[in-house]
């Protein structure tokens, strides 16, 4: 941790000797957040072995910008996240050290960078980024920043914002993968690739109108086109937003709206994905991507009664057919919207294959302090496909990861619709000074897919279980801001 302090000393330094000086404006913010998470039968039956886990997370994030003149800005995120306690593939002497053996390198004793970019207003109207940075657009449904996470995503490449009038048009090229080698046309080893300088790209628009009838709270359209070379390696990651094995060609296109009228308001999102894709290889079929995500949530609101809030709201994103696996990708691929207020607070299930309906009721008894309630109904959006797991959900799903009509082959899914329901209670109060104190319980009741899914005990000797149990979730956090 020392090399942390002393960057912290260096840059405090830095911003005393710049504003003495009076060569730039300075300014820097911090956050520290502790984070204690315990759940209670997290595989979905008691007698799974551990049956529960206490992780306590921290996080610091320092936040610096330096202003040169009115034309130039330097913005920098810093991040330090831990875990308490070294995980079991660390080296007991190492801890507390900057080096370590391969692959048990401890990442708690560094600085990452979140965010590093310079702004460039080259105009009144007109403000552009360069580097590597934090974006988001809407309301979170396809690009968010995830600030609940302990990294919030970035994105390395260069974005431009034109401020008019009527509206907001914003334009990005970010470079998410890069999967060149060492020499072209291949990576390492026996991995391959069709071009010489295999990369994962994404171009978007994004417009907001500005103008807008006093009921009129949102309007966004949003166009993204994402690309990529095809690739032959193994290690690079599976699963939405992660591309592994494939050449893609893909049209994202939606749109977000919401108003607000009496004591009635409405959200609405959709996403459509076109396109296609394939695998490397002699006679490898080509795969029509063809996926949508729509929700909506209709509020009433009862302003003399603590402020409250009631809510229904529904969510359908699309999944697909075993049969259709080889010519057809129509599983929506969720990008990077928004997790935690994405499919429940727990964080057990995903967006991708995703049905779901939600009720709750929010409240304000003091102008300091928040409280909620909700309920959610999860099911599959085609009984075939997969569950995505969200962050908490990995070991609820560890085996539902395929259809088994029988229900008997353990590490099968049933071929069932209903996932399960969710139950969630929070309240958070703000103090004087920067703090605040968040706790939430989560229960979830497992539906079809998991209570005829089979998953093992103890070990591999342990016989067949059905994963019957409910799961709960408490979590406590203490968030202090500078």
């Amino acid at each position: 941790m020392w090399r942390v302090f002393t960057l912290i000393i260096l840059i405090a330094s830095s911003l005393a000797q710049a504003q003495d000086k009076g060569k730039s404006e300075v300014s820097h913010t911090a956050e520290f957040r502790l984070r204690d998470a315990f759940e209670q039968n997290e595989s979905g039956n008691a007698s799974v072995k551990p049956n529960h886990h206490n992780a306590v997370d921290q996080r610091f994030k320092l936040g610096v910008g330096f202003r040169a003149n009115e034309k130039f800005s330097l913005t920098a995120t810093l991040l330090q996240s831990a875990a308490f306690g070294q995980t079991r593939t660390e080296n007991i002497n190492e801890r507390g050290q900057t080096t370590s053996t391969p692959g048990n390198l401890d990442e708690r004793n560094f600085l990452s960078v979140n965010e590093a970019y310079v702004a460039w207003l080259m105009a009144d109207d007109l403000n552009v980024k360069f580097g590597r940075m934090n974006y988001a657009f809407g309301d979170g449904a396809i690009m968010a920043v995830n600030d609940w996470q302990a990294q919030p995503y970035s994105y390395e490449g260069v974005e431009a914002s034109y401020e008019a009038e009527f509206g907001r048009l914003q334009a990005f090229a970010f470079k998410m993968r890069d999967f060149s080698g060492s020499s072209p046309g291949s990576l390492t080893g026996t991995t391959k690739s069709t071009t010489s300088d295999p990369q994962r790209d994404s171009y978007g628009l994004v417009f907001d109108l500005k103008v807008m009838p006093e009921w009129l709270k949102l309007l966004n359209a949003n166009f993204i086109q994402d690309v990529a070379d095809g690739i032959t390696d193994t290690s690079t990651g599976v699963g939405s937003t992660v591309q592994k094995n494939q050449s893609q060609k893909a049209l994202r296109f939606g749109a977000a709206a919401s108003v607000a009228y009496g004591m009635f308001d409405f959200k609405a999102d959709y996403e459509g994905i076109s396109g296609k894709n394939s695998d490397l290889g002699a006679n490898t079929p080509v795969r029509l991507i063809n996926a949508s995500m729509y929700q909506g949530e209709l509020g009433i609101n009862f302003p003399t009664v603590m402020l409250s809030h009631v809510f229904l709201g529904f969510h359908v994103d699309s999944g697909m057919k075993q049969a259709d696996a080889t010519t057809a990708d129509r599983t929506y691929d969720p990008y990077f919207y928004d997790k935690h207020s994405g499919s429940g607070l727990m964080e057990l299930v995903a967006w991708g294959n995703l049905t779901y309906f939600s009720a709750g009721w929010t409240g304000k008894p003091s102008d300091t302090t928040d409280v909620g309630l909700a309920y959610y109904m999860f099911s599959k959006t085609e009984k075939e496909d997969m569950v995505r797991p969200g962050y908490y959900g990995k070991n609820l799903f560890l085996n539902a990861t395929a259809c088994d009509p029988t229900g008997a082959v353990a590490g099968g899914s049933a071929c069932a619709r209903g996932i399960g329901n969710e139950i969630d209670l929070w309240a958070e109060h703000r103090y004087d000074g920067g703090l605040s104190l968040l706790g939430r319980l989560g229960y979830f009741m497992p539906g079809a897919t998991l209570k005829n899914n089979w998953v093992r005990e103890d070990n591999a000797s342990e016989g067949l279980v059905h994963q019957t149990a409910s799961l709960m979730q408490v979590m406590v956090q203490g968030k202090l801001t500078f």
